[in-house]
């Protein structure tokens, strides 16, 4: 049985969103973080066998981080994806053609997260 999952297209949404994502200081962190850890290792360490994974070649440990950085980045932008499109109804109209939608911050706003509705533009819910 593999355990191997279909490569995700260039121009698909997600692997632009973690391409772009690559690139931000926040990854470039917790990369450096993630291969940062030496431990040490004692006999009859229960936790021997993940200690010696940390332990091996640099470049050997930066293809399973860089794994594991894909499948939190990936549980991440799924779970904004399925928040984005929960059914919301609009206290104005009472549609249900609403999207939730992302501010990013300026020197004037916030960041913010927020309802809008596409039938008659109320905006609501801004956090």
């Amino acid at each position: 049985m593999s355990n191997a999952s279909t490569p995700c297209p260039e121009d698909h949404p997600l692997m632009l969103a973690w391409n772009s994502h690559k690139q931000t200081d926040e990854y470039k962190n917790s990369k450096h973080w993630a291969l940062a850890i030496q431990p040490m290792i004692q006999v009859g360490d229960p936790d021997a066998d993940r200690k010696r994974y940390q332990l091996m070649p640099v470049d050997q440990r930066e293809q399973h981080i860089e794994g594991s950085l894909w499948a939190v980045f990936c549980a991440g932008y799924n779970a904004a994806q399925a928040a984005r499109t929960q059914r919301e109804v609009c206290p104005s109209c009472g549609k249900h053609d609403v999207d939730r939608l992302h501010r990013a911050a300026t020197m004037a706003l916030p960041e913010a997260h927020y309802w809008f509705c596409n039938d008659c533009h109320r905006q609501w819910g801004v956090e």
